[in-house]
């Protein structure tokens, strides 16, 4: 009986032991970088069209240069779809390319992180459990410069950390019919109709003459958190000196949150900079402007780009307009949020500037003086 016992308990034990030793190799393999294998970046940099604006090949090159460009062809590639779709971050902004003979009867119907989040403006990742503050549905339009016709390209927000798939859904031409083979129908097409019925994007729903093309990309967000820089200010940073919307709550809960807007972080990456404002109010669209220390309110004023990406003509004299504004809240972390999302400013890090900033953006535009002017540098 005591050796029964004992062969079972040797058994066991050795069980454990081997278990152990076999996730012992799992995470020496993943420290080696088996996530990579199954997260492959492009192999090759876009052939670009004559046409393509030099700017948007540059952002792609850079990308693809640091391993952050993924790509794709779809399993059904509408009609003068020409080589894969092409889509990577650099952190704060998401850029999505593709070529097409033209781009008539071609739309972008999904654009998904995983299965839920619909993407944000560009400017950075979305705070941890917010939702952004818009009205309606945003037009997923071709941002590409001067008006381009055989390609597009979109610059959006950046996913979450925790974020590890981009979802595609794109409609265009349908490719010319081909019949069923002789006999009977093609199997293929049938189990095509399933799947798409199974996703609720049954075929039924598209026009007879328009195919959906889907691509699913998985990528690695620690590929670029390198080479994204924050900065943030006392009480409201981790140990590590990490913006925390946790301790923003934290204030709120014990009263001990500034009762005006503050800036609550700045962001650097390679796309541009941004500033998040803590505190604002959600009833108007907040405004606010970057500006060299010193300079009036009246100085020359330069978006420093388009959403698009092309190069503005801003200068170290001039004040610069965001690319996009966004308000975000949270029933969590209760601190509402705006968001001001700016191309590379035309300084080096560290350079002290001024946020100039109204809470209600149309007094802005009435040449009325900020509601709050507060010193900045970015990292």
């Amino acid at each position: 009986m005591i050796l029964q016992y004992w062969q079972r308990f040797r058994r066991i034990w050795l069980g454990i032991f081997a278990l152990l030793a076999m996730l012992g190799v799992g995470i020496s393999l993943l420290n080696q970088g088996t996530f990579e294998v199954f997260n492959p970046t492009c192999d090759a940099r876009p052939n670009y069209d004559p046409g393509v604006d030099p700017t948007v090949q540059a952002k792609l090159n850079y990308l693809y240069d640091n391993g952050l460009l993924y790509c794709a062809e779809p399993k059904v590639p509408f009609r003068g779809l020409r080589g894969p779709i092409y889509w990577g971050s650099d952190g704060m902004s998401a850029l999505l390319f593709f070529q097409a003979d033209s781009l008539a009867g071609v739309g972008i119907v999904t654009y998904l992180y995983n299965d839920t989040y619909r993407v944000g403006p560009p400017g950075d990742s979305p705070p941890y459990s917010y939702g952004e503050l818009r009205a309606g549905r945003p037009a997923l339009v071709n941002q590409a410069p001067d008006g381009a016709t055989t390609y597009f390209y979109r610059r959006d927000g950046a996913p979450l950390n925790s974020d590890a798939v981009v979802n595609l859904s794109i409609d265009g031409p349908a490719q010319p019919r081909t019949p069923a083979p002789v006999g009977g129908r093609s199997v293929w097409r049938d189990v095509d109709r399933i799947i798409a019925t199974l996703r609720g994007t049954s075929p039924t729903k598209l026009n007879a003459g328009t195919a959906r093309s889907t691509v699913a990309l998985t990528f690695l967000s620690e590929r670029w958190r390198s080479g994204v820089r924050r900065a943030g200010v006392e009480p409201f940073i981790d140990e590590d000196g990490t913006p925390s919307v946790l301790r923003l709550r934290d204030a709120q809960l014990d009263g001990t949150l500034p009762a005006e807007p503050f800036v609550f972080q700045r962001s650097s990456g390679a796309f541009g900079q941004s500033l998040w404002v803590a505190n604002v109010v959600t009833t108007t669209v907040p405004a606010l402007v970057i500006a060299p220390t010193g300079v009036p309110s009246g100085a020359a004023v330069t978006t420093g780009g388009t959403t698009g990406g092309t190069a503005g003509a801003a200068d170290a004299r001039e004040t610069v307009l965001p690319i996009s504004t966004s308000i975000w809240q949270s029933a969590a972390m209760l601190v509402p949020l705006a968001v001001f999302a700016f191309d590379p400013l035309p300084v080096p890090a560290g350079t002290p500037l001024e946020a100039r900033f109204w809470a209600d953006g149309t007094r802005l535009g009435d040449g009325a003086p900020p509601d709050r002017v507060w010193p900045v540098t970015f990292p």
